[in-house]
């Protein structure tokens, strides 16, 4: 075999593997939506989800209580058809001490929410997707069709009184966290992708104590649209979402 055959199958051989593993690698340089998005875009989000994620073993003290009586933990779990975005409202509660706190105080049967993301970016997981949610706030006023097919997610912050930029790493998790959820539900829609307050409709009264995920993740910049925006241009379309 000559030179010329040989650095032409070199050459060959280069490009196959750049057309292969560049995609599984740029969102580690770059996480500009436009750059992950494509046929690909839902196996590749879901191996950096799932590699990415602290399982609830890894940080969990307390097993969930399957006994517990309180709470939506036990509910029949609908078709999931919402996510939701939830701040703590704490600038210093710590992981394991909300879930002191939901499973021993408020005796629920775990952490209400199933996925919670820290301001450095880290992907923990928390109640089993398998199980209803719970809120702490006022949590009626979704209604149990809602809270049964929704699946929560928790920054970690107080955003009433903390400031929040939309490329933040805690943000930028949550991008990608959410763009894996809504390929992988798919009756989750655009307008299904909501913070906490954005559910509550039953009245003015209940409206004025849900500030969460807080109002800082509205003004000056509406974060819940830029994850939405963030969502929209991975997907791509409709035809994007898992069976």
């Amino acid at each position: 075999m000559n030179n010329k055959i040989i650095k032409r199958l070199i050459l060959l051989s280069w490009c196959i593997l750049l057309h292969i593993h560049l995609p599984f690698s740029i969102t580690s340089q770059n996480l500009a939506a436009e750059n992950i998005r494509g046929e690909w875009a839902y196996p590749h989000l879901e191996k950096y989800i799932l590699d990415k994620i602290v399982i609830r073993d890894d940080w969990a003290y307390l097993p969930p209580n399957n006994n517990s009586k309180n709470g939506f933990y036990h509910a029949e779990r609908n078709p999931v058809k919402f996510l939701g975005i939830h701040h703590d409202g704490s600038t210093n509660a710590t992981l394991r001490s909300i879930l002191k706190y939901h499973v021993e105080t408020k005796g629920w049967g775990d952490i209400a929410y199933h996925f919670i993301i820290d301001k450095k970016g880290r992907i923990y997981e928390g109640r089993s997707l398998d199980r209803a949610s719970d809120t702490n706030n006022v949590f009626e006023s979704y209604g149990e069709e809602i809270l049964s097919s929704i699946v929560n997610i928790l920054l970690l912050g107080n955003y009433d009184i903390e400031k929040i930029e939309a490329e933040s790493p805690q943000i930028q998790s949550a991008k990608l966290l959410v763009s894996y959820l809504y390929l992988k539900y798919p009756l989750v829609t655009l307008d299904s992708i909501r913070g906490h307050r954005d559910f509550i409709t039953d009245s003015e009264y209940t409206k004025s104590l849900i500030t969460c995920p807080g109002k800082n993740m509205y003004s000056p910049v509406n974060i819940i649209d830029e994850i939405k925006n963030y969502v929209s241009i991975i997907s791509n379309s409709d035809e994007m979402k898992t069976n």
